[in-house]
């Protein structure tokens, strides 16, 4: 069974629709009964957790890329919230092992938690204690030289960025930790070509390029606009906005990550949830006055954002539009449009 997610779980092959990241408890436990599937992976999320989702489930092994802030307003805290992500690695089995990014503050952290509590992790990282070592990364390329066991080879990846260089070590150290060969992991991965939603990259006839991702956090949009930056783009032009009911705390930093890196930003709507349209706008224009300066502006129409940009775009421009990846849009648009990808579609198809 794979969970990718809100939107939908796969068991024995079968896609079905999940309201949450992780389901309810009862819901959990009948999808495992029903799984043939060899491998079983859960996304498993902090909610699900702090409401004990989880429980009567243990793992083999339970990965940590990073810990940034989100969810803050149910969490409290950021150490709060590490306590809560610390949850999961307490339901590891007897034998299982951790595997673990130490490349970050929080990463190190639970390391030494686990280390202490007499836990296996495998860690990842660029240290040379690290059972997993990056000793050489080009972005541009995505080409990666890795030390495992004493023995240093290349590996190379479909995916652009710092950040899926992390998320392929992780899958590639699980991989070899379930016993699968090297040399059958090293050939597989250049074949990966990413997640729907995650960094889907489009080439325009204008010569521009325009980029879809998930990213709704300070620190996974300032990797989304470094990866474009580092791909040579020579303007940047980022179209975001931020959700109704979520934590504002970490709109600020956005903003501010989004000046910094692009030359020119559109502050957008993204899911209102119970916020009012009137309500969200104010706000955007409250942040582009107090953290923003003359390189942003605001265009409440998600739909006309994107196509606003896309036209002023020219050849060596990236287009960068995070927060909605692959889902859909709650709210309707001038254009007869219903996500992100479907409208840059609709624009191009219109020229």
């Amino acid at each position: 069974m794979l969970s990718s997610g809100p939107s939908q779980n796969v068991i024995n092959g079968q896609k079905t629709k999940s309201a949450n990241t992780t389901p309810s408890s009862l819901a959990l436990h009948k999808l495992l009964s029903l799984s043939r599937d060899e491998v079983i992976i859960m996304e498993v999320s902090s909610h699900g957790l702090a409401q004990h989702r989880l429980a009567g489930i243990t793992f083999d092994y339970s990965l940590f890329t990073n810990l940034h802030p989100e969810h803050l307003d149910y969490h409290g805290s950021m150490a709060e919230y590490f306590q809560t992500k610390l949850l999961m690695f307490h339901q590891l089995k007897a034998n299982g092992t951790a595997v673990v990014n130490a490349d970050n503050v929080w990463g190190r952290k639970l390391t030494e938690t686990l280390q202490r509590e007499g836990k296996s992790v495998y860690a990842i990282g660029r240290s040379s204690d690290c059972d997993l070592r990056v000793v050489y990364f080009t972005p541009t390329t995505s080409t990666m030289l890795v030390e495992e066991r004493n023995e240093t080879y290349q590996m190379d990846s479909a995916m652009n960025g710092m950040h899926n260089m992390y998320n392929t070590l992780m899958a590639y150290g699980t991989s070899r930790l379930l016993g699968i060969p090297k040399e059958k992991l090293l050939d597989s991965v250049p074949h990966f070509k990413g997640v729907e939603g995650r960094f889907e990259v489009s080439k325009l006839t204008n010569g521009s390029t325009v980029v879809v991702d998930y990213a709704h956090t300070p620190d996974a949009v300032s990797y989304c606009l470094e990866t474009v930056k580092l791909q040579g783009a020579k303007r940047i032009i980022h179209v975001f906005g931020f959700r109704g009911d979520r934590d504002p705390s970490k709109r600020s930093a956005m903003l501010s990550i989004s000046a910094e890196w692009s030359d020119r930003y559109i502050l957008t709507l993204d899911d209102l949830n119970t916020v009012s349209q009137i309500e969200m706008v104010d706000d955007l224009k409250r942040l582009n006055e107090t953290y923003g300066n003359e390189k942003g502006s605001i265009i409440p129409d998600r739909t006309v954002a994107i196509q606003k940009a896309i036209n002023e775009s020219k050849t060596g421009d990236w287009v960068v539009i995070t927060g909605k990846g692959h889902e859909n849009y709650q709210q309707s648009y001038q254009l007869p449009t219903i996500s992100d990808r479907e409208t840059i579609e609709f624009v191009i198809e219109s020229e």
